[in-house]
């Protein structure tokens, strides 16, 4: 009753004047509205009168004046939701995310990961590449420990017996052979400060014409280019068989020498081998594995079908 006689008199100057008919129907209207805001606590709203509401606020000065159904502040709320919701859209990154992973690549690396127990994941990422697969290293590098296999080769292969030491199979140094002769003679000998290399030794390559440079005191990363062929021989190969004897040894050798040459990839050489390797795309047929240096690594090409 109170807020019917509230809109009698806000219509009052309508009655008034000249505008009697449109008073009277914004009376019924509002006394219709009235009665349905108290049969219907919370009347379900679209979005087209969402966007009404808003449009007429920045038009009208008095929008204030004949809201029933919902209040002012339900209506700025929504102003201000939809001018988030339009910087958001403009300015936000794409709702999209992450392409999947082709399931023929994620299978492939699986696949290495398990038969190839001493690789990390750029060594898988670089026969993708040179299987015409474009992958990014990261990628590969979550695929292969999602695998569930990985953990379990990967110890399988560190439990195998290890040897004696490279110098040891190779024939370790002593004083009397330091100083054997090589025809022809090199200009420069780079070496560090063993005291194996004593007088006989300098005197020897003095006599020879050969010019010494020494590396720095402990400083054995002056020397790098044998010791990472001599590490890699040993965490790629040695360190996971077991030595029958000399030619047993020099058969393993020449094996893993023959695989380190045509088909192990080199981060140095933008992932490829020594012997250049072509990249063989999808179309040339399935890929196939064929084991090296016993079964330790394996070289992945294509094959017709």
């Amino acid at each position: 009753m109170i807020t019917l006689l509230l809109q009698l008199l806000r219509l009052l100057p309508f009655l008034c004047g000249g505008h009697r008919q449109l008073a009277l129907e914004n009376l019924a209207l509002h006394q219709q509205l009235a009665v349905y805001k108290r049969t219907v606590p919370r009347p379900k709203l679209r979005t087209t009168d969402r966007l009404f509401w808003v449009a007429l606020a920045r038009v009208w000065a008095g929008w204030r004046l004949p809201l029933v159904i919902v209040t002012p502040d339900t209506i700025l709320r929504w102003q201000r939701r939809r001018f988030r919701a339009h910087w958001t859209k403009l300015s936000g990154r794409p709702t999209r995310g992450r392409p999947p992973v082709d399931p023929e690549i994620a299978a492939l690396v699986t696949r290495m990961t398990a038969a190839n127990p001493l690789w990390g994941a750029p060594r898988i990422h670089g026969e993708l590449l040179k299987l015409g697969f474009h992958v990014a290293e990261r990628t590969v590098s979550r695929l292969s420990c999602l695998s569930s296999s990985c953990s379990l080769t990967i110890a399988g292969a560190s439990s195998t017996s290890t040897l004696p030491s490279i110098p040891a199979l190779l024939g370790r140094p002593s004083r009397s052979w330091t100083p054997s002769p090589t025809n022809p003679p090199p200009s420069y000998l780079l070496r560090d400060r063993d005291s194996i290399y004593g007088h006989a030794f300098r005197q020897r390559v003095k006599g020879m014409g050969i010019s010494e440079v020494l590396t720095a005191p402990l400083s054995p990363w002056q020397n790098p280019f044998a010791e990472r062929l001599i590490g890699s021989i040993r965490r790629e190969c040695l360190n996971h068989v077991l030595v029958l004897g000399e030619s047993h040894l020099r058969r393993i050798l020449a094996r893993y020498f023959s695989y380190y040459h045509r088909a192990r990839t080199h981060l140095a050489l933008d992932k490829d081998a020594p012997d250049v390797r072509p990249v063989e795309l999808p179309e040339a047929g399935r890929i196939v594995e064929i084991p090296e240096v016993g079964g330790l690594h394996h070289r992945y090409l294509r094959q017709a079908a």
